[in-house]
């Protein structure tokens, strides 16, 4: 959220205290917006894999803790376009990978 409305804001800021004239300020603010949503979109593809190992790790139910991040916008849902975007080593998918398979046998024997 900072990187989405902090840097454009930041920018109108500075824009407008160093009396930027008005199509400079539209253009600034403009390429901060596109800046500062690229950067979170890279932020978030990079934490989203550091948070779902985090969690995976912690919880007896791993269906209902991707129900209710979905719920809340933190990951995609299963198979959505945009889970593609997350990045992550080969090592961090092997590990999720591992973690999706144990919570399945768990809910297989039960």
């Amino acid at each position: 959220m900072a990187l989405m409305f902090g840097l454009p804001a930041a920018i109108f800021g500075l824009a407008t205290l160093f009396g930027a004239r008005a199509e400079i300020l539209v253009w600034s603010v403009g390429i901060a917006v596109i800046v500062g949503w690229l950067g979170a979109w890279t932020a978030w593809s990079f934490l989203t894999p550091i948070w779902r190992l985090w969690a995976y790790r912690r919880v007896d139910d791993l269906e209902e803790l991707k129900a209710l991040a979905v719920a809340e916008k933190v990951i995609w849902p299963e198979g959505h376009p945009f889970q593609k975007t997350e990045i992550m080593s080969a090592a961090t998918r092997s590990e999720l990978a591992r973690l999706e398979a144990l919570a399945a046998e768990r809910r297989t024997t039960t």
